[in-house]
């Protein structure tokens, strides 16, 4: 998205103490610790807006690392993880505990790549976002996405979140969404 768009995001939460994930999970995990982030700029490419090589790999670094200083000391490589289906990379989940909030938490990105879409793999890669969270002690859970993103908002529901509300974002240089005041 190009910097100073205006997007509408809708807000999901539920609480997700002890979650476990009610699906069969069919993929094998690592984590960005494991494969190193440079490997992980490289599986995130195709969801960067340039694809020209150079130019998509500088943008796919640059929205790596503004996720990971919008995560700031909370960033835990240990808890992000790509998911591996018959040794293919399909897609990632990057749940992340609130440092100013230790009870809450989100998922700083939740992907299918688009070879994969259609599935059903996002709801399943959402369910094991929530079900880390859970595990290192997350009681209530939020999430946004933009209201123009019905996958998303369908994979909310399917995993039991609750919608709303609606808030404005702009979109900064590094791709970051930026909350527009609300004037009363």
């Amino acid at each position: 998205m190009q910097p100073g768009t205006i997007i509408e995001k809708t807000y999901a939460r539920r609480s997700i103490e002890g979650y476990k994930s009610p699906y069969n999970d069919p993929f094998t995990y690592k984590s960005v610790a494991e494969l190193g982030e440079e490997c992980v700029i490289e599986l995130l490419l195709p969801f960067v807006d340039n694809l020209d090589s150079l130019a998509g790999f500088a943008q796919s670094r640059v929205e790596f690392q503004a996720l990971a200083e919008h995560a700031g000391s909370a960033y835990r490589p240990e808890n992000w993880l790509i998911a591996y289906l018959n040794e293919a990379p399909i897609g990632a989940t990057f749940p992340t505990r609130w440092w100013d909030h230790l009870e809450g938490g989100s998922i700083t990105l939740v992907a299918v790549l688009p070879v994969y879409q259609g599935k059903g793999y996002g709801k399943i890669l959402h369910a094991k976002g929530l079900e880390i969270l859970a595990s290192i002690g997350v009681l209530k859970y939020v999430g946004s996405t933009a209201t123009t993103n019905t996958p998303m908002l369908r994979i909310f529901e399917r995993n039991g979140c609750e919608l709303g509300p609606v808030r404005k974002f702009r979109v900064d240089e590094r791709g970051m969404h930026v909350p527009i005041p609300k004037i009363d």
